[in-house]
């Protein structure tokens, strides 16, 4: 089976055939796109920055961190920060509209 990344890639892939390894970020090079070079992951893309990406999966890397005092959330996507800043401002629109100042540590 094998798992597509991003809305302009085929359905399947070549499978365990022959590739090159990118240096940036492990993509294996095959015919018409990238493979996920980590064993047991089937995960294929036309781009190369997709299977940059996808292997937050596999590494845990979170490089969107939230900037709120007192707030420590890290994710690993933007979307999932953007959303995440959004319940801030939810919060903040709550607490001025009960007629209390600023956010205290961070609960979301």
């Amino acid at each position: 089976i094998t798992t597509v990344i991003g809305s302009s890639a085929a359905t399947t892939s070549g499978g365990e055939g022959s590739g090159s390894a990118s240096a940036d970020c492990g993509a294996v090079a095959e015919l018409g796109g990238f493979r996920c070079p980590v064993k047991g992951c089937s995960a294929w893309s036309q781009l190369k920055g997709n299977i940059k990406s996808h292997m937050r999966v596999h590494t845990n890397d979170r490089p969107y961190r939230c900037k709120e005092p007192g707030c420590d959330k890290e994710y690993r996507w933007k979307s999932s920060l953007n959303h995440h800043y959004d319940a801030h401002r939810r919060k903040a629109a709550k607490v001025e509209g009960e007629g209390k100042v600023g956010i205290v540590g961070c609960s979301l």
